[in-house]
C-alpha cells in the first residue's frame, strides 16, 4: 500500500528504497588501487630478477634500489587501498618475522649494518611478498610472476654458460647471482616451475621449449660445481619424482635425472672429487669443507651465547674470525637474530607446505602441476639452505607466496564450483585440459 501524507492534496509518498545504491566512486577507486598494486608488483619482479642495471652501462647510475623499494611500498599501498589486504597466517608470520629482526637491531654488534640489511634491504622483500599474496587473485597472475622469475634465471644461466670459467667452475652473471653456490640454488628453485610449464603447455613447441629450459637449468647447476647445489638438485629431482607421477610426468622427471647424470659424467674428475668431499671433508684440498665445519660450530656457540636476540642481523661475519657467513640458513638466523627468529622462519616454511597440501586436497586440476612445483621448489630450497646463508633472500618467501595464492584459489574454486581461473572474480583466461593419467591424485 502506498504511503500518503496527512495533508489533503499532497501526492502519495514513495516507498523507501529497499537498499542503498552502490558506491561506484568507491569501487572505481578500489579498482584503480588494485591495478596500481599489481602493476607495481610486476614491475618490482621484472627489475629485481632481470637486473637491467647489471647489463646496461647507462643504468648503473640509476638508483634501482630506491626505485624497487618504492615499487614495493606502492604495491602494499595498493593492496590496502584496494581493500585486498589479507590477515592470513603466513602474512602474520612474515610481518612478525620482520618485526623481530627490527627488534634485534639496537642490541646488535653493528647496529648500522643490521639496520641497512633489515630496513633498507630485507624489508622491501617482505613488503612486496605481502602485496603479492594480497593482489594476485587468479592463476594467470600467479603464473605471470612465476614466468618472470623463471625466464630471468634461465637467461642468466644461458649467459653464464657462455662465459669463461674460473678454476673449472661456472660463475653467475651480474652482482646478485655471481656467486656459483647462490646461483645454483636459485636455479634449483625454478626447475620445478619449468616442469610445470612444460606439462601445462598446450602446444608441442612450448613443451619442447620448457623441456629444453629444464635441461639448461640442470646443466647450469652442475657447471657451478656447487656441492650444496648438487644436493639441492638431488632433493628437487626426488621430490619431482614423488609428486609428478603419471606417464607424462614420469618421462619428464626421468629425462631431467638422465640429464643430471650425463652432466656430472661430462664434468670430469674435478667435479667428482669435489662431490666426494661431501662425505670426506678432510680430503678437500682447498680447505673449504673444513672451514665450513668450523663456521657451523662457531655459529652454534654464538647461538648458545646469544639465544634471544643474537649478535645482530648480518653481523655474524664480524665475529666469525675471517669475515665469513655461517653457510647455513638455520644457524645464520639463530646466531644473528636468536632462536625465536629461527622458529618464525620454520613456521613460515611450514605454512608453504601446508598451503600446498591444502590446494592439492581441494582437487582443482588446473592447479595440480603448480602446487606440486611449489612443494618441490621448497624441498630443494630447504636442502640447499643447510649449506648457504639465505635467510634474507627474496626467493624463498616468494615461493611461500605462491603456495598461499594457490591454496586460496583452490578453496575459492571449490566453494564456488568453478575453476581457479575465475575464482578471483576476473573471469576465465584459459582452461587447462589435462588427461586423466596426468590428473590422477598423487
Amino acid at each position: 500500500m502506498a504511503l500518503t501524507s496527512s495533508l489533503p492534496g499532497d501526492r502519495p509518498l514513495a516507498p523507501p528504497p529497499a537498499y542503498a545504491p552502490p558506491d561506484r566512486a568507491g569501487r572505481a577507486l578500489a579498482g584503480q588501487a588494485s591495478r596500481l598494486g599489481y602493476g607495481s608488483v610486476l614491475a618490482f619482479y621484472v627489475l629485481f630478477f632481470f637486473r637491467p642495471e647489471d647489463f646496461v652501462p647507462g643504468l648503473a647510475m640509476v638508483p634501482m634500489e630506491k626505485i624497487v623499494g618504492g615499487l614495493a611500498a606502492l604495491a602494499l599501498l595498493g593492496a590496502v587501498l584496494g581493500g585486498r589486504f589479507r590477515h592470513t597466517r603466513e602474512v602474520t608470520l612474515m610481518a612478525s618475522f620482520l618485526a623481530y629482526l627490527c627488534l634485534c637491531i639496537p642490541t646488535s654488534i653493528w647496529p648500522g649494518g643490521s639496520f641497512s640489511l633489515v630496513v633498507d634491504g630485507f624489508s622491501k622483500y617482505i613488503l612486496v611478498v605481502l602485496a603479492t599474496i594480497c593482489m594476485v587473485d587468479s592463476l594467470a597472475r600467479c603464473r605471470r610472476i612465476m614466468l618472470i622469475q623463471t625466464l630471468a634465471l634461465l637467461l642468466m644461466a644461458a649467459l653464464a654458460l657462455g662465459q669463461a670459467r674460473e678454476l673449472n667452475r661456472m660463475y653467475g652473471v651480474g652482482k646478485m647471482f655471481s656467486d656459483p653456490n647462490d646461483f645454483a640454488l636459485n636455479l634449483c628453485m625454478i626447475l620445478p616451475f619449468c616442469a610445470a610449464f612444460c606439462l601445462s603447455a598446450r602446444s608441442r613447441l612450448r613443451r619442447m621449449f620448457w623441456a629444453g629450459a629444464a635441461c639448461l637449468a640442470v646443466v647450469a647447476i652442475i657447471s657451478t660445481y656447487s656441492r650444496g647445489g648438487f644436493l639441492a638438485l638431488l632433493a628437487t629431482l626426488v621430490a619431482l619424482a614423488w609428486r609428478f607421477r603419471g606417464a607424462v610426468r614420469s618421462a619428464v622427471v626421468t629425462a631431467l635425472a638422465a640429464g643430471a647424470i650425463a652432466a656430472v659424467a661430462l664434468s670430469g674428475s674435478p667435479y667428482l672429487h669435489r662431490l666426494d668431499t661431501i662425505l670426506h671433508p678432510n680430503t678437500d684440498k682447498t680447505g673449504s669443507a673444513q672451514a665450513r665445519e668450523g663456521l657451523f660450530e662457531r655459529s652454534l656457540a654464538v647461538t648458545l651465547e646469544h639465544p634471544l636476540l643474537g649478535v645482530g642481523p648480518g653481523d655474524f661475519q664480524i665475529i666469525s674470525g675471517d669475515w665469513h657467513v655461517t653457510h647455513d640458513t638455520f644457524t645464520q638466523l639463530s646466531a644473528e637474530a636468536g632462536i625465536p627468529s629461527l622458529i618464525l622462519f620454520l613456521a613460515i616454511m611450514w605454512c608453504g607446505f601446508r598451503n600446498s597440501r591444502s590446494a592439492r586436497e581441494q582437487w582443482a586440476p588446473e592447479l595440480v602441476w603448480f602446487t606440486d612445483a611449489v612443494e618441490c621448489s621448497l624441498t630443494g630450497y630447504l636442502v640447499g639452505a643447510v649449506f648457504l646463508s639465505t635467510a634474507y633472500w627474496l626467493a624463498p618467501y616468494l615461493v611461500i607466496a605462491y603456495a598461499a595464492i594457490l591454496s586460496r584459489l583452490a578453496r575459492s574454486a571449490a566453494a564456488s564450483g568453478g575453476t581457479a581461473e575465475n575464482a578471483g572474480g576476473r573471469g576465465p583466461r584459459f582452461e587447462l585440459r589435462p588427461t586423466l593419467a596426468e590428473t590422477l591424485p598423487c
